[in-house]
């Protein structure tokens, strides 16, 4: 039997799903993470991402639309690069199961987001607009057939198609701590926020409501012909065309070698990001400064479900734990939070159920690009 088919492991996989099939106790993974709103700096957020054999920093800031400077890839960058890993990750390690082997596989994912609903210029719109999936996988397998299965498969399996067809469980809490924070000399940029910018933004938006739907694209490819280091990268374009090159490795007992962060804290730090960056923007247009905003995150993750031995939620559960320093009252912060939960897109697709619209094409690559829109257009939302 080979051992690594399609850089999965196949001997550390096949080990794995014996040892949750003896012990269904033992399925349940958590993951935790801790980020800081950074009220000062360069970037609004930076972390540090461990997995088994190390640790990787991670810096995050907003674009121009929602006060930030560019200066890394944004929230939603981080989430859809995550979607993209999972998705990936899932058929190649379904056709390694089937002992099917992946000459080229590549997935393009694509989030439109509806800014008029994540400004809070207009708050009936539903965050998301439209999640869409498109996998090219070349392989000299006879069956066509077979691998639209292991497709179908993927999509009932990987966490993020059945978080956003499934509604999920999630908790919040906020603690606050009533504080004086110093006054800010500068008011036109309050809690590492460019107010002036997010006016501007939301000023734009309200007189051109037509040009609020904005795509978000990952274009990635996982890495089959080497049996070691990462098994998936994308390159994310962020700011003025700066780019930077991201990669994932799975965890040991999915058939990785744990040596870069794996998909499901990509997800995990994106949506933490994503739910600061709301908080802090809202306390922002109400005037509040925070003297600290930090979150703590924690995902569930169902092996079992994903390797198919039950029917059972792949991701039962998503807590956040807000900790606000705020000249705000504790009522305040807690209807910021709920804010927070409304706004963010990727809340949305934990919360209600998405279609997202997939297709399979088998020995073909990607045949068209998305058109971004008008310049001005442009400039705003990047």
């Amino acid at each position: 039997m080979v051992s690594i088919l399609n850089h999965i492991n196949l001997k550390e996989l096949n080990k794995a799903i014996e040892e949750v099939k003896q012990n269904e106790n033992d399925s349940i993974k958590q993951v935790n993470l801790s980020f800081d709103w950074l009220t000062k700096g360069k970037r609004q957020f930076n972390a540090k991402l461990f997995f088994e054999k190390g640790s990787q920093d991670l810096f995050v800031d907003n674009s121009k639309m929602t006060g930030g400077k560019g200066n890394a890839p944004n929230p939603l960058d981080i989430c859809n690069f995550s979607f993209a890993a999972m998705f990936t990750s899932t058929f190649a390690t379904l056709c390694s199961l089937k002992g099917i082997l992946i000459k080229k596989l590549k997935i393009r994912s694509t989030l439109e987001f509806e800014f008029l609903k994540v400004t809070g210029v207009d708050m009936s719109k539903k965050p998301i607009n439209s999640f869409s999936i498109i996998l090219s996988v070349f392989s000299d397998h006879n069956s066509k057939e077979e691998l639209e299965e292991i497709f179908e498969l993927t999509k009932k399996r990987c966490p993020i198609t059945f978080m956003a067809e499934n509604s999920i469980s999630v908790t919040t809490k906020t603690t606050v701590q009533t504080r004086t924070p110093k006054k800010e000399t500068n008011t036109k940029k309050i809690n590492n926020i460019n107010m002036d910018q997010v006016l501007e933004s939301r000023d734009y938006l309200k007189r051109n409501p037509n040009e609020s739907i904005v795509p978000c694209i990952i274009e990635g490819e996982w890495i089959c012909d080497k049996n070691e280091g990462p098994q998936f990268s994308a390159l994310i374009t962020y700011g003025n065309g700066k780019t930077h090159k991201f990669f994932t490795d799975s965890r040991i007992l999915l058939g990785g070698e744990s040596s870069y962060p794996f998909p499901v804290q990509y997800f995990l730090a994106g949506i933490s990001c994503c739910l600061l960056t709301h908080y802090a923007y809202a306390s922002s247009l109400r005037g509040f400064q925070l003297e600290h905003l930090s979150i703590e995150s924690q995902l569930d993750e169902n092996i079992n479900a994903e390797f198919g031995l039950n029917q059972n939620e792949v991701i039962p559960h998503l807590s956040f734990h807000f900790d606000v320093g705020t000249d705000q009252t504790v009522d305040v912060a807690r209807e910021i939070t709920e804010d927070c939960i409304l706004r963010c897109p990727i809340m949305c697709l934990m919360l209600n159920k998405i279609n997202v619209d997939t297709e399979l094409l088998v020995n073909q690559s990607f045949t068209h690009t998305y058109e971004f829109g008008n310049s001005e257009k442009k400039c705003f939302f990047m």
